[in-house]
C-alpha cells in the first residue's frame, strides 16, 4: 500500500533531494518523525554519504535497521569514542574524574557532599564546554549545587572544578561518559565527515554535543 505523505513531508523530502545548507524541521510529538527521516534517505543524492544521528542507543538501533545501506546511524558519543580511539587505544571507565577530584580536594575529599558536588559540577562543565572559574560558578547557582558546607563557597568550588577539568585534558586513553563528546571538542579531534548529517531531536542536545 502506498504511504500518502502529507505536503509538509513532502517538502522535507524534497529539500533532501535539492536543498542545500541547513534545515531545521519543527515537528511535534508523533507527527512521524523517525519515519520522515528514514523515508527522506531515498531522496538524497545517489553519490551522498550520509549519517544519521540519534540521540540515544535504542533510536540508533532502529534506525539501522531502517535505513538504507550505505547510511550508517551512530549516537554522538559512539562518534566522539571513534574519533577519539583514532589517536589511540580507549578504556573506559566511569570512575575516571574520581581521583582528580581528590587531589584537587585533598583532606576534603572526605567530605561526601563536597566531592559529589565537584564531580557533578565537573559534569556541567563538560557537556556546557565550561573552563573559567566565574562560568562554573553561574553554572553552579543556576543548577542549585549545594556543597553542604561553610567552609567552602561555591566561587571555591568553581575554582577547584576549573584545576579538576584542566587536569582531565590530559588524555591517556582513559574516558567516561562525558569525556566521548568533551574531549574530540576540547582538544580538537575531527570526526569522520559526511555530505548530509541528519540529527533527530537535535532540541535535545547541550552545548557539547551541538559542538
Amino acid at each position: 500500500m502506498t504511504h500518502e505523505w502529507s505536503h509538509y513531508q513532502r517538502a522535507v523530502f524534497d529539500d533532501l533531494a535539492r536543498g542545500d545548507g541547513h534545515t531545521v524541521v519543527l515537528a511535534r510529538a508523533g507527527s512521524g518523525k523517525t519515519t520522515t527521516i528514514v523515508e527522506g534517505l531515498k531522496y538524497l543524492p545517489v553519490d551522498a554519504k550520509a549519517l544519521l544521528v540519534a540521540f540515544n542507543k535504542s533510536i540508533q538501533v532502529e534506525l539501522a535497521t531502517r535505513g538504507p545501506p550505505g547510511c550508517r546511524a551512530l549516537t554522538l558519543h559512539s562518534m566522539g569514542l571513534r574519533t577519539l580511539s583514532r589517536a589511540r587505544s580507549i578504556h573506559v571507565n566511569e570512575y575516571r574524574m574520581h581521583p582528580l577530584a581528590d587531589a584537587v580536594l585533598g583532606k576534603m575529599s572526605q567530605n561526601d557532599g563536597v566531592r559529589t558536588a565537584l564531580l557533578r559540577l565537573c559534569s556541567l562543565g563538560k557537556n556546557l564546554l565550561l573552563e573559567e572559574p566565574a562560568e562554573l560558578r553561574d553554572a553552579a547557582l543556576d543548577f542549585g549545587l549545594e556543597t553542604e558546607d561553610e567552609l567552602i563557597t561555591v566561587e571555591d568550588l568553581a575554582v577547584l572544578a576549573a584545576e579538576c577539568l584542566r587536569r582531565a585534558r590530559e588524555f591517556d586513553g582513559e574516558v567516561d561518559f562525558d569525556d566521548m563528546i568533551w574531549l574530540p571538542v576540547v582538544l580538537g579531534m575531527r570526526p569522520e565527515t559526511f555530505s548530509h548529517l541528519l540529527v533527530d531531536e537535535p532540541q535535545d542536545q547541550n552545548r557539547a554535543q551541538l559542538e
